[in-house]
């Protein structure tokens, strides 16, 4: 803020903004860097990570019986983040739709909020400027406001609960401090190490406060060890089963080390700023270091993109800054930074290293949202409905989406949702010999699938169950070893529902919507198949798989074909036997769509003589009349011919048969 020279006592004091730069301030410079993170993070909008929808079959279950438990029963702590399974439960438990776009969206405005909140606390110039730019730009950040996950919502509790701590400011500077510990006491519960974050920060204010701050971090201290009693209560244990599986069998100095290592150099274009630009602030530190000591203990994460080090990073950024005045800088120097900082911006960190970003996927933003989300673990989902008897048991080891499917046990050969199997693999007494007893007799599984990832890979073993010969089926991401201890299989009406029902979840993902449409096409559903298809293609117009879909839906009709142009556009199906006819009716549909409808006229019978014309809405139904062969078959006709004037010809009718309700 600049300062000016008082008339009357001739003393310093700062000047007093005018209104359009507090409206610069506090809007439209917040408002560009949420643009610019979410131009940059767009392309990771599509992209479904399956851990999220464990957090999510616990929430369902939660709703659907009272419990937070696995769906399969299982009373286990395996969410990484209990304040998101909360939020997720009240949203579905208050009737909300599709629980997966809705954590997604709130994954994007938690990271809209933290870069909003950055802008906020830094100092207006280029320094404060260009770390913002850092911020917005750098991948992982972008990465995990649009892929979903609890990430930005743990980063922005971080990022608030520090700066409070270490920066109060403002006119309710004496409740920063407070407020600071209140966000840190929320980001215990939204990941483990926020415990950390909130022993060191209530130290901290104790040891820097007032009694008012003493009395605050007291009152947080015992309702954090309420709450931890209630959750040991509850799920028996002190230490939550992720601990286990990614932690306590974990090699210390395993591969984590050189991911820290990549995954930090990233994030190079934002520590130079703070380190040139900035006066040092050691405490600012803290945060970071902790989200350091959380990944190099843990196992390399497979989900990479930084993913334990985003809240660090986040919070050190604004913490280090935060009413800061930068150093004097020569423009040089801010050139030779911001073009670090653009250098660091085309860098993504992945579990096997850093690559380039792909500068064809920045250019157009728009076009990912446009998408719908990918469903992950697609060819296990496919197997598991159309293979897995009703009430059987599979056991796998990515059980995020399977864990949502109807009418099936999921059994996690890695434990995260198994606590025995977890405790097993920790060489823990008596473990091995539960498992063992829970996978036999009526417990036993059904399938079984292994994964080996490259040619070399190694697939995880299941030894409490004795296998028969593998079938290898390719993956996308490597070979699946599939094994079936039973004949039973599900009827097709069973396949039909378990569809219908993991649809019912969550429809704004594509490849769930491909396939129930299509089952439910199968089962003569044409027009609700339709009316799921042309639904799905407005909503998502980019996307080319639901774009072909309503298409896909209908039997392929030959078209006949003229010396010169038609004057309607005529399909023939195949022919329809006498034994198949009853109950049946014609689906159709007309491309391009007329909003006062297409006249089409559809002949039936031995001869095809038209027999109706109807006025096509997309999708129409024309009950078939009744049998006028004297043989075993007929077949249909159709013709788009428009004797209206000014009607252009229609491009394509698609034709199908479909159950009459």
């Amino acid at each position: 803020m600049p300062w000016r020279t008082d008339a009357v006592t001739g003393l310093p004091v700062r000047a007093r903004p005018s209104p359009a730069r507090l409206v610069s301030r506090g809007i439209a410079v917040p408002a560009l860097a949420v643009a610019v993170l979410a131009w940059f993070g767009a392309p990771a909008w599509p992209r479904q990570i399956d851990d999220q929808l464990i957090t999510l079959a616990f929430a369902h279950e939660w709703v659907e019986t009272g419990l937070p438990r696995w769906s399969s029963g299982e009373v286990v702590e395996a969410c990484s983040s209990f304040l998101q399974l909360a939020i997720a439960t009240a949203w579905i438990a208050l009737g909300g739709a599709d629980a997966n776009l809705f954590v997604k969206l709130l994954a994007a405005a938690s990271g809209a909020a933290l870069v909003a909140f950055a802008a906020w606390r830094m100092p207006r110039g280029p320094a404060g400027l260009i770390v913002l730019a850092a911020l917005a730009t750098w991948e992982p950040l972008g990465w995990w406001t649009f892929a979903g996950m609890e990430t930005t919502l743990y980063a922005l509790l971080l990022t608030v609960g520090w700066a409070g701590v270490l920066v109060p400011s403002g006119p309710a500077a004496r409740l920063g401090p407070a407020a600071g510990v209140g966000a840190l006491w929320l980001s215990a519960t939204a990941h483990p190490e926020g415990n950390l974050h909130f022993a060191l920060g209530a130290a901290l204010t104790t040891l820097r406060g007032g009694p008012r701050e003493r009395r605050a971090v007291l009152a947080a201290g015992l309702a954090l060890v309420a709450w931890h009693a209630l959750r040991v209560g509850y799920f028996g244990h002190v230490l939550p089963t992720p601990f286990l599986v990614k932690m306590a069998a974990n090699d210390p100095f395993g591969r984590q080390w050189g991911q820290w290592s990549w995954e930090l150099a990233t994030a190079g274009g934002i520590g130079a700023v703070l380190l040139v630009a900035f006066p040092a602030r050691p405490l600012a530190l803290l945060p970071l270091l902790v989200q350091c000591l959380v990944e190099l203990r843990a196992e390399a994460d497979w989900m990479g993109h930084a993913r334990h080090l985003v809240p660090g990073v986040c919070a050190t950024a604004v913490a280090w800054t935060a009413r800061a005045r930068p150093r004097r800088l020569r423009r040089a120097t801010l050139v030779g930074l911001l073009g670090l900082v653009g250098l660091a911006a085309l860098l993504e960190p992945n579990h096997e290293g850093i690559s380039v970003r792909d500068a064809g996927v920045l250019t157009t933003p728009t076009r990912w949202f446009g998408e719908a989300l990918d469903t992950p673990t697609l060819e296990d989902i496919v197997w598991i409905i159309e293979s897995a008897p009703w009430g059987g048991g599979v056991v796998l080891e990515d059980v995020g989406m399977p864990g949502n499917i109807e009418g099936v046990r999921i059994i996690d050969s890695v434990g995260l949702t198994h606590r025995d199997i977890a405790l097993a693999w920790v060489e823990a007494e008596g473990a091995d010999a539960r498992v063992r007893a829970q996978l036999s007799g009526a417990g036993a599984p059904a399938l079984v699938r292994r994964m080996k990832y490259g040619n070399d890979g190694f697939a995880r073993p299941v030894p409490w169950v004795r296998l028969p010969v593998a079938v290898p089926v390719l993956y996308p991401h490597g070979t699946a070893l599939r094994y079936r201890l039973t004949q039973a299989r599900p009827t097709p009406d069973q396949i039909a529902a378990r569809w219908a029902a993991l649809w019912g979840r969550y429809p704004s993902q594509g490849p769930l919507t491909w396939h129930y449409a299509l089952s439910e096409a199968r089962r003569g559903h044409l027009v609700t198949a339709a009316r799921v298809a042309a639904t799905a293609a407005r909503r998502n117009p980019a996307d080319p798989m639901l774009e072909a879909l309503p298409a896909s839906l209908f039997a392929p009709f030959s078209l006949d074909t003229f010396d010169e142009g038609p004057s309607a556009l005529r399909q023939i199906s195949r022919p329809i036997p006498r034994d198949q006819a009853a109950g049946l009716a014609l689906a159709l549909v007309v491309e391009p769509p007329a909003d006062d409808g297409q006249l089409v006229t559809v002949a039936w019978g031995c001869d095809r003589s038209p027999v109706a014309t109807v006025r096509v809405y997309n999708p129409t139904v024309v009950p078939l009349p009744a049998w006028a062969c004297e043989g075993d078959t007929a077949r249909i006709r159709v013709e788009a011919l428009d004797g209206r004037p000014n009607r252009p010809l229609a491009r394509r009718v698609s034709v199908g048969l479909t159950v009459l309700d």
